[in-house]
């Protein structure tokens, strides 16, 4: 297998929500590059995660083809202005944000109060325009996501009496990809790879290539630690000589073969054995921390395939 290394030949921050960053993959083999600069780019414009705007509360205002008195702009135009609005968030957790002015004046992102630990990267983004004395009142709910979702499809709708809105929770703007092929002779055709990143400047390209090849990374990590079974008979095997949990108890819990992520959690929470994780009931389990109910199901799939033995 080729050793290849990734160079970054640019990153440049070309407007406030445009960052561009272009890297180099070489030497790969024939037909790697193609293979790498896909996943890429699918991981990169799908699987990110971005905050957004998902829900819009504005005083007075009961649904949105609604007008405002005093305000140049109807509830619709407000709600497309809000969606343009890019965040970034020190912390993968939902939030509010509020904003309260008095006209005549120019609404802008940079308005809005908002926790400590979110920017707001166009603050200059217009929102609406007050006339006269009249006051816009307004609050918004941001949450965590990915790729484009549907004001009715997102899970997190937020109190009753808010507008829901499209979230875009996309931090990549665009991706793309080239592969030459060498023409030295005096080593095997080898194939260059060139991989461009456009960010909406709520991370660098050079972050959110890192974080596509985390994800990659994982993903295929699980595989590796996949033990295949020749056939069906050392399962059947396992389950009548191990049937009774005092059997068990003191075999360690890399006998489940979990995944990474299921593992390092249990051995966080100081269960070594599977007589540990029997002390557990489901609900108890759900408590640990980094143990969501794919990790839960992982280990009641894993007791009873190999051992026949249930979790409460």
């Amino acid at each position: 297998m080729v050793k290849f290394q990734c160079e970054c030949l640019e990153l440049n921050l070309q407007t406030s929500t445009e960052y561009f960053g272009r890297f180099r993959f070489q030497p790969l083999g024939l037909g790697d590059g193609i293979s790498i600069g896909n996943i890429l780019r699918r991981v990169l414009l799908t699987n990110l995660p971005g905050m957004s705007i998902v829900g819009v509360r504005i005083a007075g205002v009961n649904h949105e083809f609604s007008t405002i008195p005093g305000v140049r702009e109807d509830v619709l135009e407000i709600l497309l202005n809000l969606k343009e609005v890019i965040f970034k968030s020190q912390k993968p957790e939902k939030s509010f944000g509020r904003l309260k002015v008095q006209g005549p004046a120019i609404v802008t992102a940079s308005c809005f109060d908002l926790a400590p630990e979110i920017e707001v990267i166009n603050p200059s983004h217009h929102i609406a325009t007050i006339s006269k004395d009249f006051v816009l009142e307004m609050e918004i709910n941001l949450d965590w996501g990915t790729g484009y979702t549907l004001a009715e499809n997102h899970p997190n709708q937020g109190p009753i009496d808010f507008l829901r809105v499209d979230a875009i929770f996309m931090p990549i703007r665009r991706v793309t990809y080239s592969v030459e092929t060498s023409t030295n002779h005096k080593v095997e055709p080898q194939e260059q790879l060139t991989l461009d990143i456009w960010t909406n400047g709520s991370l660098t390209p050079f972050e959110a290539l890192s974080l596509a090849s985390k994800i990659i990374s994982d993903w295929f990590q699980t595989i590796s630690w996949f033990q295949p079974v020749e056939n069906h008979k050392p399962k059947v095997l396992a389950k009548e000589s191990l049937s009774q949990e005092a059997d068990i108890k003191g075999l360690p819990i890399e006998e489940l073969h979990l995944s990474p992520r299921a593992y390092n959690a249990l051995k966080r929470a100081h269960i070594n054995q599977i007589g540990d994780l029997l002390t557990y009931s489901l609900e108890d389990l759900r408590k640990i921390k980094n143990v969501g109910q794919k990790s839960v199901q992982e280990v009641v799939d894993a007791l009873d395939t190999r051992y026949a033995v249930f979790l409460d």
